[in-house]
């Protein structure tokens, strides 16, 4: 079975199932990971470096954070899974997020924006 291979948006922070890891720790697993073409499908995360601190509310509110699933080179994303959601503070994985935490998210996302309006 393949590491969960898990990178923020900004390439700087890096995770091999929940746990952070250097940037040569995290090539290493790259190159050993079992996947087509070597292009293994990652998890896209928010980067905890530029968190602004209105994401930093809705995530402390709801426990959790989403990511999207990507081939770390480009290339297909998989059909019909719900994104990967995360618990917040520890980074542990909390697998496919439900409809509900999705309709969570979506609506605490819409509230913040109204309240800076």
């Amino acid at each position: 079975m393949s590491d969960e291979l898990r990178v923020c948006f900004d390439d700087c922070c890096h995770w091999i199932n929940s746990h952070p890891v250097s940037k040569v720790e995290f090539d290493l697993a790259v190159v050993g990971n079992d996947s087509l073409h070597k292009n293994p499908m990652t998890i896209r995360v928010r980067c905890p470096r530029r968190l602004t601190i209105a994401s930093d509310a809705i995530e402390r509110r709801l426990g959790f954070y989403v990511g999207v699933r990507a081939r770390l080179y480009g290339g297909d994303l998989p059909d019909g899974r719900n994104p990967p959601i995360f618990e917040k503070g520890t980074d542990q994985s909390r697998g496919d997020a439900t409809d509900f935490d999705l309709q969570q998210w979506k609506d605490a996302h819409k509230d913040a924006a109204k309240s800076q309006d």
